[in-house]
């Protein structure tokens, strides 16, 4: 009996009582770029949708193309945004095709919105900086050209610098 009083007092003083929320930032382990997740598949998915943004028009991207790019887009939405870019510009081809895409205004503008919102996402959770080293190595930009693009949150400056570097 005295057990199930000290107890129904706990309850009810819990009730009152509160206490103040933890302020702890969960600790988030950075893992290297070059271990950020991107497969062969994942490689060939993004080979596919840039060489067919370059090589079709927007009426074929529209309506012959959407469906399969937009399947694609899913199947790498895991993909870190600068491992996205790094097999783009490591790979002379897609860094040609990414030349034929951003002068198009209609392609630069589905691109980079999907693009902008992943990298501010990442940004927001400090998950750009820890890789920007690494990935100016990859696509042989110096660092520090990216890194005022990164901190501006100027994604499509930063796209300019890497399609004409």
């Amino acid at each position: 009996m005295v057990l199930k009083l000290i107890a129904l007092s706990l309850f009810l003083l819990g009730g009152i009582v509160k206490l103040p929320p933890t302020t702890e930032v969960p600790v988030v382990e950075t893992i290297s770029y070059q271990k950020l997740s991107c497969s062969e598949e994942d490689r060939e998915n993004i080979s596919y949708i840039i060489s067919t943004l370059a090589e079709n028009g927007k009426i074929s991207l529209l309506f012959q193309h959407k469906r399969e790019l937009t399947r694609r887009g899913i199947e790498i939405s895991h993909v870190h945004p600068l491992r996205f870019l790094g097999v783009i510009f490591s790979d002379p081809n897609l860094k040609e095709c990414m030349k034929k895409i951003f002068p198009d205004y209609f392609k630069r503008t589905q691109f980079m919105h999907d693009l902008g919102e992943s990298l501010n996402n990442r940004m927001d959770r400090g998950q750009i900086d820890p890789y920007l080293e690494e990935f100016a190595k990859e696509v042989s930009v110096p660092v520090e050209l990216l890194q005022g693009y990164a901190q501006a949150h100027d994604w499509e400056g930063l796209m300019v610098c890497l399609i004409n570097h």
